[in-house]
């Protein structure tokens, strides 16, 4: 049974934090790279971390931030937190002003002075903006306004991942500043519709031509291709391609067929090609896009298209169904970008081309609520945080209700809860079947049968 005492639950918080410490740095031990310092680039830093090893990292951070939260006074707690915006003008500055490739011409440092000339920026007010991030381990000062890059500052460089840090230091942020805003406006603040979001509030509010992020990314191509670029980071750092290795596509008959809805360039599919040569692929997404996917394919995956494996099918899923006839379909990162009635108008459009022995995979988010009811259907997908953490790991699992409100901001989309995505399905015409916890990310197979709500939870294996 869980104890009341305080100095019981910072003991157990400590004891937390310890195991998850230990279990990190086995981790690295056992990769045979050793324990990563502060300042040196890691082998492990651009591969996929394993499962078990992600959760060490979340059960870390929950532990720690409630262990701050509950000895630090309140109000130092939330003044830190008020000013987390300062952190992100930083970041912005320094990914636009390539100030991490920079460093990379002096490993040992730079001066302020040098720097000044190479960014344009007057140096007393860049060195500020770069101590601050050396404070939190985002470059470092080396000597007194000499500044040389991190471990961390590297993932800011060009061939790191910059893409994802500057959408959300820009676009992504600019929302954030008018949810308020819109949250007052008659019009704007029950509105679901994407041209209601928070940054199309301040982008199209005051023009005749009204919009949404995407309207903007498409009128912007050096915008867009940067978004696009973030997706790629985006699912690196969340795992994503764990699916790849988790589900069972290895025990799928020969020929069988697996459309990726929405797919992009074919990040998903160009993996499922080179791991199991006997599926059948089928990217679909907008013509534009799919046009940038077939010479990617000829790099990547020649074999694939050389065979036949891999077709390229465009569509408007708003309007269309996918291709009839897979046994798989896949949508990945792809409802949550929506309000519920035009997720609708996808998932119906893939229910009309669907069979009773057909199954619709989705990747995406499912977020667990702070408050955990043991008797409910997400009890059963995710197990619960160990004790005193929340049941949802807190701040180890924050980026989740980040992502959350960032669609808010962006899209008037939503990441959604377990019951929330059952809900969605049943409108759909579609079941719930079986989940599996994917990292951050949950995989939720749907089919159309009876609703049975026996379904099961697996975990997915790294290995």
């Amino acid at each position: 049974m869980a104890s009341s005492d305080p100095r019981a639950q910072i003991d157990a918080l400590l004891a937390l934090i310890n195991s998850s410490a230990q279990q990190a740095m086995a981790y690295y031990e056992n990769s045979g790279a050793g324990i990563p310092t502060l300042n040196d680039p890691h082998p492990n830093d651009d591969k996929v971390d394993s499962l078990p090893f992600r959760k060490s990292i979340q059960t870390l951070e929950g532990a720690f931030e409630q262990l701050r939260c509950t000895l630090a006074s309140p109000m130092h707690v939330m003044t830190n937190r008020s000013m987390g915006h300062f952190e992100i003008a930083c970041l912005r500055v320094a990914v636009h002003n390539h100030i991490a490739d920079i460093l990379k011409k002096k490993p040992d440092g730079m001066h302020i002075s040098e720097l000044s000339k190479e960014t344009g920026i007057e140096s007393k007010k860049l060195s500020r903006i770069l101590t601050l991030l050396a404070t939190k381990h985002c470059f470092r000062e080396v000597a007194p306004d000499v500044f040389a890059n991190t471990r961390l500052s590297r993932m800011l460089s060009a061939d790191g991942h910059p893409s994802l840090v500057e959408l959300e230091t820009v676009e992504l942020c600019i929302g954030t500043i008018y949810l308020q805003d819109t949250l007052e406006d008659p019009d704007y603040g029950a509105s679901y519709e994407p041209s209601k979001a928070p940054f199309a509030y301040i982008t199209y509010k005051d023009q005749e031509e009204k919009g949404d992020l995407f309207t903007f990314l498409g009128a912007h191509p050096k915008r867009s291709e940067m978004f696009n670029r973030s997706m790629i980071d985006y699912q690196f750092v969340t795992m994503s391609s764990l699916v790849v290795t988790g589900f069972p596509w290895k025990d799928l008959p020969a020929g069988t067929t697996v459309c990726d809805v929405g797919g992009g360039i074919g990040i998903l599919h160009l993996k499922l090609a080179k791991a199991y040569p006997h599926l059948q692929l089928t990217l679909q997404d907008q013509a534009h896009v799919l046009e940038e996917a077939p010479p990617i394919w000829k790099t990547e995956c020649p074999q694939a298209l050389a065979e036949d494996r891999i077709k390229f099918v465009p569509i408007n899923f708003f309007t269309q169904s996918p291709v009839a006839g897979q046994d798989i379909y896949f949508l990945g990162n792809i409802i949550h970008d929506w309000p519920d009635e035009d997720s609708l108008k996808i998932l119906r459009g893939v229910r009309k081309v669907m069979t009773p022995d057909t199954r619709l995979l989705i990747q995406d988010i499912v977020l667990q609520r702070v408050y955990q009811d043991e008797a409910s259907s997400a009890a059963r997908f995710t197990a619960k945080a160990p004790y005193p953490l929340l049941p949802n790991y807190g701040a180890g699992n924050i980026r989740a209700y980040n992502m959350d409100i960032n669609l808010m901001c962006c899209l008037n989309a939503q990441e959604r809860k377990l019951d929330e995505w059952i809900a969605l399905g049943a409108r759909a015409g579609l079941e719930l079947r079986k989940a599996w916890d994917v990292a951050e990310h949950g995989l939720l197979e749907f089919r159309i049968s009876e609703l049975d709500d026996n379904f099961t939870m697996s975990s997915i294996s790294t290995s």
